[in-house]
């Protein structure tokens, strides 16, 4: 996207939510999540779908439901679900599909990248996009976190497995996208036709723990990343910064 000019957002005041959370508890937090605890998860109830169809796909949702449900107890890091909400609450600019829909479809797990550097604030731009430099950092360690429920909606944790049934539904079928937009977000993800996003936006896709901030990688719609950083892990001046756009 030639001559795109990067927008950089630093946001003071007006803040739904001044949240610190202490640093002793934060650094005792790293300590005992320093593992990697990435879920192994089953969804038996895929095994009645080869594949979904007009006639199965409000059972095949309802279905997807329990499941979830069942998973929600999975979301028990309280400390990471604070820094979770706190970015949603405050990410601006940008109406969330989950003011539209019963069903929320989060990301059944985010990674969490822990560094031991700290961030530099620096960033790349080209004649296509404008990016950060998070990929030449040093991670010591990669733990994940699970999107907490949604208060007053009904949560759907996407993983890959349900990923490719849906988008082996929809594949070149606009018809069959129209009739489930009634359910879940359903946006063209990428510039070329046929490729679908499932989550609902805004969606943070992972968290970097640096020594002198939190990051949340943010996207408002399948085409843009932005970086949400919060400054001494604290939500006072925090910056919304474009981090990539397709």
């Amino acid at each position: 996207m030639s001559g795109y000019a990067a927008v950089l957002l630093t946001v003071l005041g007006s803040i739904m939510f001044l949240v610190v959370i202490p640093e002793a508890e934060r650094q005792a937090h790293m300590v005992a999540n320093y593992r990697d605890h990435r879920p192994r998860v089953e969804q038996p109830f895929l095994k009645r779908y080869d594949s979904l169809t007009k006639q199965n796909f409000a059972r095949f949702i309802r279905e997807w439901r329990k499941w979830s449900m069942d998973q929600e107890k999975e979301a028990s890091d309280t400390m990471m679900n604070r820094y979770y909400e706190l970015v949603l609450s405050n990410y601006p600019g940008s109406k969330s599909d989950a003011d539209t829909l019963d069903y929320v479809v989060r990301r059944y797990c985010v990674s969490v990248f822990h560094s031991e550097e700290e961030y530099k604030y620096s960033y790349h731009t080209d004649e296509y996009s404008y990016y950060s430099d998070l990929d030449s950092y040093t991670y010591a360690d990669t733990t994940y976190m699970f999107p907490p429920a949604v208060k007053g909606k009904k949560v759907l944790y996407l993983t890959q497995e349900t990923d490719k049934l849906l988008d082996d539904y929809f594949e070149s079928r606009p018809d069959r996208v129209e009739m489930a937009k009634r359910f879940i977000p359903v946006q063209s993800a990428g510039m070329l036709p046929g490729y679908y996003s499932y989550v609902t936006y805004p969606d943070i896709v992972a968290f970097y723990q640096f020594k002198n901030c939190m990051i949340a990688e943010v996207s408002p719609n399948s085409l843009i990343d932005d970086l949400f950083i919060l400054p001494d892990y604290s939500i006072a001046n925090y910056q919304v910064i474009l981090n990539w756009i397709q």
